[in-house]
């Protein structure tokens, strides 16, 4: 209940008391005036209902949008825990294959460096029987 609701059944008290009241001195202004009160209070008591129940209505609202975007957000951080795992696992991959193919490449340097060391003594040699 909020402050027109209480305001409302007062006023509707209130009127009563003032229609009976008048009924009893036979004041048919009383009469009238305590059965206008009575319908200004049903009214503003119709409106606190309404503004209780709007209320009511707007945190419940409130609530189901603030469910909705914390399953939003735990989605949307396992969606990105996701994507971050799978970026680690394609760089943990691409760092092997490199690995890998560093390590081919160095035992073929490795290997033409000698192939050429060979030769060239091999030349040089030739180079020292000719003279």
């Amino acid at each position: 209940m909020n402050k027109h609701s209480v305001k409302g059944r007062a006023k509707v008290v209130v009127g009563k008391v003032k229609a009976a009241t008048g009924k009893a001195l036979k004041k048919p202004g009383l009469v009238a005036r305590g059965k206008l009160e009575q319908a200004e209070g049903l009214v503003e008591g119709a409106m606190g209902d309404l503004f209780a129940k709007a209320e009511k209505t707007v945190k419940a609202v409130k609530r189901t949008v603030t469910k909705k975007a914390r399953a939003a957000k735990r989605t949307a951080t396992r969606e990105a825990s996701a994507a971050t795992r799978a970026v680690r696992k394609e760089a943990r991959a691409a760092t092997s294959t490199l690995r890998k193919e560093t390590k081919v490449a160095r035992k073929q340097v490795s290997k033409a460096g000698k192939t050429a060391t060979r030769a060239v003594k091999k030349a040089a040699a030739k180079a020292t029987k000719r003279r």
